[in-house]
C-alpha cells in the first residue's frame, strides 16, 4: 500500500527518525535501513524533530497498544511540526490504512509506505547516490528491539510474509505470503557482519519457518548453507512458527544441535485461553 501526496524532499535536509516501539527486530532493521539510505543519499539525520525538514515515523500494528503508540507520534509531530512533511512506513499502514489516513489528515504533505513498499521512499527523497532496494539491511542498536539492545547482535534479514491464516494474527495482513531472500544474499549480508567484526548473527524474519517456500526451498536448506558457510560466527533465529518447525523438526534436529546455533525463539500464542493453557 502506498499514498504520497507528491511532495518530494531535497538532497541535504534534516530527517528526523522516530520508530514508535521497541518490540521488534525486523521493525528495527527496516528503520536502520532507512537511516542508511537517507545518509548515504545525502541527507542529515536528526537527533531532535524540532530540526527535522521531513519525519519518518516507522509504525507498529501488533496490538493495540502499539497502534496506540503510533498514534500518538503522528499526534506529537503534528502539533509540534505542523509544517513538516510525515512519511509513515512499517505494518499499522496495512492493518488499520484509514486510521492512520485520518491522524495525518492535519499534515498537508505525508506519505504512507507498508512493508512491503518501502522502496516508495524514492519517491519521496532524491536518490542520485543509491536506491532504497539496493541498500544492505544491517543494524543500527538505536532502534533495535528491547530484547536485543544489549545483546549485540548483528541482524540478518532472510525472509518476510508467513504461510498462516491465524485468526488472531495482524501481522500477517501486513507482510504477506513468504518474500525469501536467497541463499547467496543471506551468506553475502553473514560475511558482511563478520568482515566487519561481528560473530553474532540473528536471522530475522516474521516468520523463518516459512523461510524458501516462494524459492521452492524450505529453512532446512539455509541454515545448512548457513552451517557449512566458512565464517566463525554463531547463529540465532527470530522467529520459527512451530507448526512449519514442526513439519521439518527432525531435519533442523542436527543443525540445532551442530553448536553453531546459540538459541531459536518460537513464538506461542493463539486466541484462545484453552489453547495457551
Amino acid at each position: 500500500m502506498r499514498r504520497h501526496t507528491g511532495f518530494t524532499v531535497p538532497a541535504g535536509a534534516s530527517v528526523y527518525l522516530h520508530q514508535a516501539f521497541r518490540c521488534c527486530p525486523y521493525a528495527g532493521m527496516n528503520t536502520s535501513r532507512m537511516h542508511d539510505y537517507v545518509e548515504k543519499n545525502g541527507y542529515v539525520v536528526a537527533d531532535d524533530p524540532a530540526l527535522a525538514d521531513v519525519i519518518i515515523i516507522n509504525t507498529c500494528g501488533s496490538d493495540e497498544q502499539q497502534a496506540q503508540l503510533t498514534y500518538d507520534a503522528i499526534a506529537a509531530a503534528s502539533r509540534q511540526r505542523p509544517d513538516v512533511p510525515i512519511v509513515t512506513t512499517g505494518c499499522l499502514n496495512s492493518i488499520e490504512p484509514r486510521q492512520v489516513r485520518a491522524a495525518l489528515a492535519d499534515t498537508e504533505q505525508h506519505a504512507m509506505l507498508d512493508t512491503r513498499n518501502l522502496d516508495g521512499l524514492d519517491s519521496v527523497f532524491d536518490h542520485d547516490q543509491i536506491a532504497f532496494d539496493d541498500v544492505h539491511p544491517s543494524l543500527r542498536n538505536r532502534y533495535a528491539g528491547t530484547e536485543f539492545a544489549d545483546g549485540g547482535w548483528y541482524h540478518v534479514g532472510v525472509s518476510t510474509g508467513c504461510l498462516g491464516k491465524c485468526s488472531f494474527c495482524a501481522i500477517r495482513r501486513a507482510t504477506g505470503r513468504p518474500n525469501s531472500a536467497s541463499i547467496p544474499n543471506v551468506l553475502a549480508d553473514v560475511s558482511r557482519g563478520v568482515a566487519a567484526g561481528e560473530r553474532d548473527i540473528l536471522f530475522v524474519s516474521t516468520d523463518l519457518s516459512a523461510w524458501g517456500y516462494d524459492l521452492g526451498l524450505n529453512i532446512v536448506d539455509l541454515l545448512q548453507a548457513a552451517i557449512d558457510h566458512p565464517v566463525e560466527a554463531l547463529y540465532a533465529g527470530e522467529a520459527f512458527e512451530p507448526t512449519l518447525f514442526l513439519e521439518h523438526f527432525d531435519a533442523l534436529l542436527p543443525l540445532l544441535a551442530s553448536g553453531r546455533f546459540a538459541w531459536i525463539g518460537l513464538p506461542i500464542q493463539s486466541g484462545s485461553q484453552r489453547i495457551l493453557d
